[in-house]
């Protein structure tokens, strides 16, 4: 697959059987997620065995963690982000950098908190960031879990399974009575 030179040619690639990793990259974060939760259940379930209670601290301790591991080099890109202004000039910065820069420095505020995912998509700041705003909410949702599994075996698997139920579900409902398309690169980002 050889794309260079015209739109057309990419129309005509995206008829090209490969060109279907291209369009489902986006939905395989789902797998990211699986994963990360995956290895936070397993390497929770393996350190709190041989720990008895002092459970909240060791929660605490997780969530304090994880939120400066996430935030920090995130609140570098958002303050590179604003401040590259200083430093960047030319005709075509404001199309392919400045709405970044006037976006962050109206939203910046929920990149630190994690609610980026929350705003409308044109209004993000840094839209690429969805992914560690909703790593974060599910992490400390989901961090509790196994938790709950070290004191009571069976409510813990009906809590995981109950989710990836509710999940799954949630997701057919949401697709069938929006009328969403089978792939989220094919619909409109101002959807509301």
């Amino acid at each position: 697959m050889v794309v260079h030179g015209s739109y057309f040619k990419v129309l005509e690639a995206t008829e090209e059987v490969f060109f279907t990793l291209i369009v489902n990259a986006y939905p395989s974060i789902a797998t990211f997620f699986f994963l990360g939760g995956f290895l936070l259940s397993y390497n929770v379930l393996k350190r709190m065995k041989n720990l008895r209670g002092h459970y909240a601290v060791v929660f605490g301790i997780m969530l304090v963690r994880r939120y400066v591991r996430l935030t920090v080099p995130v609140m570098f890109m958002v303050g590179v982000s604003v401040l590259q202004t200083k430093w960047i000039r030319g005709p075509a910065y404001f199309e392919l950098l400045g709405h970044n820069e006037q976006r962050c420095r109206e939203t910046w505020w929920t990149v630190p908190l994690h609610v980026n995912n929350w705003q409308p998509f044109l209004k993000m700041c840094l839209p690429f960031y969805w992914y560690i705003s909703v790593d974060w909410q599910l992490y400390l949702v989901f961090c509790a879990v196994p938790l709950i599994m070290l004191r009571r075996e069976k409510l813990g698997l009906f809590l995981m399974a109950a989710a990836t139920t509710a999940a799954s579900v949630y997701v057919v409902i949401l697709t069938y009575m929006r009328d969403y398309q089978p792939l989220p690169l094919l619909m409109d980002t101002n959807q509301q």
